[in-house]
């Protein structure tokens, strides 16, 4: 596992309407997750962590790991969204 990779922050981008939204080109490619597995103590300092086990239409394996408070701040800022 490389540490590296493991996701611990990311930028967050709210639009109103989907005009708004991005409009993605070829050369992104379409994932689909089939499982989330949160792992208690995943971090050395004993916090959660998520993997997030994807797939493509080509039936290729891709996995995305997560600080559990990466995921927790991006549900924050959902609510935020839906409340306002």
């Amino acid at each position: 596992m490389h540490e590296e990779m493991i996701t611990k922050g990311l930028t967050v981008q709210v639009v109103d309407t989907p005009e708004e939204a991005p409009m993605y080109e070829d050369s992104w490619k379409m994932l689909r997750i089939e499982k989330a597995i949160i792992t208690a103590k995943g971090t050395v300092n004993g916090n959660p962590t998520v993997d997030l086990q994807m797939i493509d239409a080509d039936g290729k394996q891709h996995l995305v790991m997560a600080t559990g408070g990466v995921l927790e701040m991006l549900v924050g800022a959902v609510k935020g969204v839906k409340g306002r």
